[in-house]
């Protein structure tokens, strides 16, 4: 029997990416959470032919579940700031999960940070997994939470238990309301797009290759350590500036839609934030992260046909 993997958060931005990942992998079989009230993801996962549960009905799931790639949290999207959401989602939502797994023979559980439980006083170099947690906010704070009470659990239930934490992402399915989609949207409509100077310092990965990164992470299973932390990131420092020029110049985009220094940046803005991949890379092999104009347009061209 094929090992199955339980991804939650199935759905979202890196949830259907990973799905798509494994569709093409014979050797596993998937199974999906899902939320009672995500009609709409509920068909998405009915028309990819996965079986799908909700934490409501946990109990009457039979089987095993080998692997469970726990990426469903809330706060990610900037205007999720309901406190109690946030930990009944990010802290309650994922010790519930784990103790479901735990009776069903899991082996691997891969839980998601953030980038941002660093914080940001780290400002002249590449972050590592050994740096020191200071989070700046309640969504990183309890991501960090999370993780605690996971390592916790996964000692008394006897699951091994790994932390990925994902820097930048762009790519197909991304939220509208993110930066690639922004410009792609602008460049579309002609619409001009008022941005900040884009000096951000950031470290941008392609959704498809932190899926295939994650998907690695699990046929590598028996080299990970119990308790490890993984950042998924490319290691290649970018400015936004320049992020948003590659996308322009990939789309032949209209450079005069596009004003740089139009507004002001946010309060607390975080200026250096990219990772170093080297502990990803000792596990999945060398990767080609850098990012390229025909990739882009690629994923301009799955955004015109409503991705």
């Amino acid at each position: 029997m094929k090992p199955i993997v339980l991804i939650t958060g199935a759905t979202g931005f890196i949830g259907r990416n990973l799905i798509e990942s494994f569709l093409k992998d014979e050797r596993y079989s998937l199974v999906a959470l899902a939320s009672q009230t995500d009609f709409k993801g509920q068909v998405l996962l009915n028309k990819y032919k996965i079986p799908w549960i909700t934490s409501d009905n946990f109990d009457s799931f039979t089987g095993n579940i080998d692997y469970c790639i726990h990426l469903a949290s809330y706060g990610v999207a900037y205007g999720d700031r309901d406190l109690d959401t946030m930990i009944d989602v990010n802290i309650g939502l994922s010790e519930k999960v784990m103790r479901f797994v735990s009776h069903h023979s899991c082996k691997l559980f891969i839980n998601t940070g953030s980038c941002f439980e660093y914080g940001t006083g780290i400002t002249n170099r590449l972050i590592t997994e050994e740096d020191m947690l200071n989070p700046d906010d309640i969504y990183a704070a309890t991501k960090v939470a999370c993780e605690d009470i996971l390592k916790v659990y996964s000692n008394l239930l006897g699951i091994k238990m790994i932390t990925i934490r994902p820097f930048s992402i762009y790519g197909k399915y991304e939220n509208p309301q993110r930066i690639m989609p922004l410009v792609f949207h602008s460049g579309l409509t002609d619409t001009p797009l008022f941005l900040t100077k884009g000096e951000q310092i950031r470290d941008y990965l392609n959704v498809q290759d932190v899926a295939e990164s994650i998907h690695s992470l699990v046929v590598d299973e028996k080299g990970l350590q119990n308790h490890e932390i993984i950042n998924i990131c490319s290691g290649q420092p970018i400015s936004l500036k320049d992020f948003i020029t590659e996308i322009i110049k990939a789309c032949s985009f209209d450079y005069s839609l596009f004003h740089f220094g139009a507004k002001e940046y946010r309060k607390n803005e975080s200026m250096f934030f990219a990772g170093n991949n080297a502990r990803l890379l000792s596990h999945i092999g060398k990767r080609e992260f850098s990012i390229k104009s025909d990739t882009i347009a690629q994923i301009f061209d799955e955004y015109r046909k409503g991705w």
